[in-house]
């Protein structure tokens, strides 16, 4: 606690100083335009105007009715608007503090008949290493979900279970809504058809998270004004077995008040196939196993938020999510065991309940200082996740037949607080200082309660955990003709106790603090080149549900169980990316301490083999990657490459070698008539040699057709893994053991969607955030 209150106070020293340094303030100049009926202006160029010498301050696109000019001197000016088929606006502005303007534009007199203007934007926008794709009005939005859309999105990859991403060649990425964060959980229950566009950020400033190595930022489309707004979707989805998603979202906007719910009703069968072939060196022993999980998982998920914007500045917002769903899938497998020269064969069949449930609800305050020019937030959050597994396992040996002989119990709870408080003031010659710190407890209890019926035998236990963390982060941003850059520091201290009831000493006792320093320097060569230059230190801690003691069980002589002694995962990058025009091309090299991948251990007194998540000594290797978007006329291509090479290294396995492997991805859209739109992407990687294990590679292909009528629907046909190609294939050799895994996920779908949209609200200034750093860990 005094190493905290130590960099606490070092760091308000640092703001402290930043304040008694500050130049003069700079001010934002924001505003919603529509036309005479109300309806947001689509698009319109904005141009702030020295007020004696009419000379160009400032230019801005307005996008969906919405402006904002950033980082203006007080003074007097002209603002002046101009948008195509509407009068031309001019205004005198004079601005000494933050300033939100409504604005409604004239439609011109002097039309002509029969005109049709046709604008295309870039699909994909590609700078300085970071993408933008934009979902509105694209074939993008006619997916069924939010996860198929993030499917189809370059570097891009949505796990099996549709609980977790990742990104190619950079890890699991934070998610934000603006400038909100928010959990998986909250990412599902975001409809499809209020996302304007989604952006990758590859290089994040210290302001985000110490495990925010790259970050998914999701952009809502803004055209409302008050009134009510209801949007209804109904989505047919042919996997395996018949899938189907329901959703139902509204939000009402009242003067300074709004309110947003949502709910969903998701019918989901779920069809996982796994198998596993071992073989144990010295030991006379080698496993054969194949299984296969079907059965229905009926899921809910209802959300709601309250915000009230307190003036034009300083808001409070509630918002609360929950999401529960239970399966009742039986596990049915069949595996071949020889040992001593005797085979048998041994057939299982689980009986497994499990139910899942989460809970989270943050409430936020902002306020603008305006005495010292200080923007304050602050926040707290707390959320809950629980999970039950109940197994029976019925075994039967070499035809004979089935008896139970195991009763399984196991529960796993989690409860975590969270606080904020970030501070951030703009100074003159576009010189921006942001401080923050952050506090989070978390503790969970993980009991479990084995009946082995054949042995008599019964086994059980109730692990505790409980982690502490205080970060704080101080960064600075600045920009001038040629050259902008931030450089930040966070630094985050570590508390981990774990034992076992009962037990006088603790299983895991951590205290650790480490310093997370970000650099990020954008130079611009000329109009069309830009270089940049970026290094980051992060840190990936392990899922709650890894720390803990919660087992599954594969076969008699096979089992999978989590690992209490994981520990985090530290990276350190640097990228150097070029880019010219809307082509760039990004090298980056990495090293990674205690990178986390499956282990294997055979225990010879049970004859029995244990596959859990282990830390490996480390991982280094680097990425060289090419993004090329293209348009012509009605037709956008994105090209996307990598060419990645990465080595793990441990002693407990063996070197296989390493050897470079490509990820690639081409999606191709064309703008038919009719508001018609047609996709068609393909995305790969190929055989993967990463020092200790090899994944064999695959390519998917997806197609999507969409149709909007009059405004109000929308329908779509959309079909991923088209040739059902996807298949996780590893093969490694761990502590002497010999090892090929696969993993065949329910992925190909044909999914047929209908949308229904009707009542309208604008000038939406909806803000909420997650406060809660450490959400994507509850799973």
């Amino acid at each position: 606690m005094q190493r905290y209150i130590r960099t606490l106070l070092l760091i308000t020293g640092f703001f402290l100083s930043m304040l008694s340094a500050s130049g003069q303030q700079l001010y934002r100049l924001s505003g919603v335009l529509t036309d005479e009926s109300e309806a947001a202006i689509a698009y319109a160029d904005v141009v702030l105007l020295q007020a004696q010498d009419s000379a160009m301050v400032k230019y801005t696109a307005a996008n969906d009715g919405h402006f904002s000019l950033e980082e203006v001197e007080p003074g007097n000016y002209l603002l002046q608007i101009s948008s195509l088929g509407y009068e031309r606006f001019v205004e005198a502005v004079e601005l000494n503090g933050d300033s939100r303007l409504e604005i409604r534009l004239r439609e011109n007199a002097q039309l002509l008949d029969e005109v049709t203007v046709t604008a295309a934007r870039d699909a994909v926008v590609n700078k300085n290493g970071n993408l933008k794709v934009t979902v509105d009005n694209s074939v993008f939005a006619a997916q069924p979900t939010t996860m198929d859309v993030l499917s189809m999105i370059p570097t891009v990859l949505v796990s099996a279970d549709r609980t977790s991403l990742n990104v190619i060649g950079k890890g699991a990425p934070l998610i934000y809504l603006g400038n909100q964060r928010i959990s998986i959980d909250e990412l599902n229950a975001l409809p499809v058809e209020s996302i304007k566009d989604i952006e990758i950020i590859n290089n994040p400033s210290a302001r985000y998270e110490a495990d925010g190595q790259v970050v998914l930022l999701i952009n809502r489309k803004l055209n409302f004004s008050d009134g009510i707004r209801l949007e209804l979707s109904e989505t047919a989805s042919f996997k395996r077995r018949y899938n189907n998603y329901t959703t139902l979202n509204a939000s009402l906007k009242k003067n300074k008040l709004e309110l947003k719910t949502n709910f969903a009703y998701n019918q989901l069968q779920i069809w996982e196939r796994f198998g596993s072939t071992l073989k144990v060196e010295d030991e006379d022993f080698s496993l054969d196993q194949l299984g296969t999980t079907v059965g229905p998982r009926p899921q809910f998920v209802l959300g709601g938020g309250i915000y009230y914007q307190l003036n034009s500045n300083d808001y409070i917002s509630i918002n609360a999510n929950y999401r529960t769903h239970t399966t009742q899938a039986p596990i049915r497998s069949t595996a071949n065991t020889q040992e001593g020269g005797q085979l048998s064969r041994i057939e299982t069949d689980t009986d497994e309940f499990e139910n899942r449930s989460f809970f989270s609800s943050n409430f936020n305050y902002n306020k603008k200082l305006e005495s010292i020019g200080v923007n304050l937030f602050g926040g707290l959050q707390y959320s809950r996740y629980i999970r039950g597994l109940e197994s029976d396992i019925f075994i039967r040996e070499d035809a004979q037949d089935f008896e139970l002989l195991q009763v399984r119990d196991q529960n796993f709870q989690i409860d975590a607080m969270a606080g904020r408080i970030d501070l951030e003031k703009r100074f003159g010659n576009g010189l921006k200082a942001e401080v923050g710190t952050n506090i989070y407890r978390a503790t969970a209890d993980a009991f479990l309660d084995f009946q082995f019926l054949d042995q008599d035998r019964k086994l059980r236990s109730d692990y505790r955990y409980q982690e502490n963390n205080y970060a704080f982060y101080a960064q600075i941003s600045a920009e001038t003709k040629r050259m902008n850059y931030t450089l930040g520091l966070r630094t985050e201290t570590n508390e981990v106790d774990g034992r076992f009831e009962g037990e006088d000493e603790p299983l895991i006792d951590r205290r650790r603090t480490n310093l997370f320093p970000r650099l990020s320097l954008n130079y611009t060569i000329d109009s069309t080149k830009t270089l940049s230059l970026n290094y980051a230190n992060a840190i990936r801690r392990p899922n709650y549900l890894n720390a803990s003691s919660i087992t599954t069980f594969l076969a008699p002589s096979l089992e999978y169980s989590r690992n209490a002694n994981l520990q985090p995962t530290i990276t350190n990058e640097a990228s150097l990316n070029f880019q010219y025009k809307n082509q760039s091309i990004r090298f980056s090299y990495f090293e990674r301490q205690r990178p986390v991948n499956q282990s294997i251990v055979f225990d010879s007194e049970n004859r029995q083999v244990v596959m859990s998540p282990e830390n490996f000594d480390r991982e280094t290797g680097f990425n060289i990657s090419l993004t090329s978007p293209l348009n012509y006329k009605f037709w956008t291509i994105t090209n996307f490459v990598m060419l990645s090479f990465s080595e793990i290294k441990d002693p407990r396995a063996e070197a296989i070698g390493a050897k470079p492997f490509i990820y690639f991805y081409t999606d191709h859209r064309f703008r038919l008539p009719q508001k018609i739109n047609w996709g068609i992407s393909c995305w790969g990687l190929s055989d993967q040699e990463i020092g200790v294990l090899k994944r064999k590679g695959y390519i998917v292909l997806n197609t999507t057709l969409s149709k909007t009528f009059g405004n109000k629907w929308t329908a779509a046909i959309a079909v991923n893994d088209l040739f059902r190609q996807l298949q996780v294939v590893e093969t490694y050799r761990f502590n002497q053991v010999d090892t090929q895994s696969n993993f065949t996920p329910d992925n190909r779908n044909i999914a047929v969607s209908l949308r229904y949209a009707f009542g309208k609200i604008s000038k939406s200034s909806y803000q909420n955030k997650d406060i809660d750093e450490q959400l994507d860990r509850m799973r």
